[in-house]
């Protein structure tokens, strides 16, 4: 009988990702950045424009509260209104029913 041969192991090599060339331009384009300078008008022009828009978010946002609010109110109003509108026909189709339909 021949021996036992022992199993031979297997070398996997790890497959490496290519990086697309336009990932690899950009990359380059931020690491050889330099500072950004603007004119401080400029700069402080944006941040006023930032503040107004933010104060006009903050005052978009308490209107469309308010206006939330009033629709709850209406829609209670509503409601209380279509309660009355039902008692009175209730009370109509009951004096109908009790005294109209005597007299057919």
């Amino acid at each position: 009988m021949p021996p036992i041969q022992k199993p031979q192991k297997m070398q996997i090599t790890p497959k490496t990702k290519k990086t697309p060339r336009e990932i690899e331009e950009v990359e380059e384009i931020v690491e050889k950045a330099e500072p950004i300078f603007i004119r401080l008008d400029k700069f402080e022009e944006s941040v006023k424009i930032f503040e107004k828009v933010k104060e006009q978010i903050t005052e978009m946002s308490s209107l469309l509260e308010d206006i939330r609010q009033i629709r709850d109110e209406e829609e209670q109003e509503l409601g209380y209104w279509e309660q009355e509108l039902k008692q009175i026909k209730d009370k109509i189709d009951k004096v109908d029913k009790d005294i109209f339909s005597m007299l057919e």
